[in-house]
């Protein structure tokens, strides 16, 4: 008989943790900025972004062919299809440039500037 309240106050503490963590996520602020992939070119270029926050890129790629877009320096790596809007959520992210490309053509490339003075 004991051992039943503490298991019910542990279940009960399990079903709602998720709901706090989820509510805790959204109040953070999360900036979107959308980057578009027309005719093999990124715009804009380069993408300016706020140091310190996080980022939900949106990738839009008007295209007609997948492209598989990477960065080395943010350490990620996703295929986009055509004609497809894909959201990557970044960390917060320090003063600098961060670059990508598309890894079927390295042709096409850009670079993201994380700046304090972006709003």
């Amino acid at each position: 008989m004991n051992l039943i309240r503490p298991l019910t106050t542990f279940s009960l503490l399990a079903l709602l943790l998720p709901l706090s963590m989820e509510a805790t996520y959204a109040e953070e602020s999360e900036v979107t900025v959308t980057l578009v992939r027309l005719g093999g070119k990124f715009s804009p270029s380069p993408l300016v972004v706020p140091v310190g926050q996080k980022i939900r890129l949106v990738v839009d790629n008007q295209d007609n062919d997948a492209m598989e877009f990477e960065s080395a320096s943010l350490f990620w790596e996703i295929v986009i299809p055509p004609h497809h809007k894909t959201p990557i959520h970044l960390t917060p992210l320090t003063a600098g440039n961060y670059d990508y490309f598309n890894d079927d053509n390295h042709q096409e490339k850009g670079i993201i500037t994380a700046t304090a003075s972006a709003k």
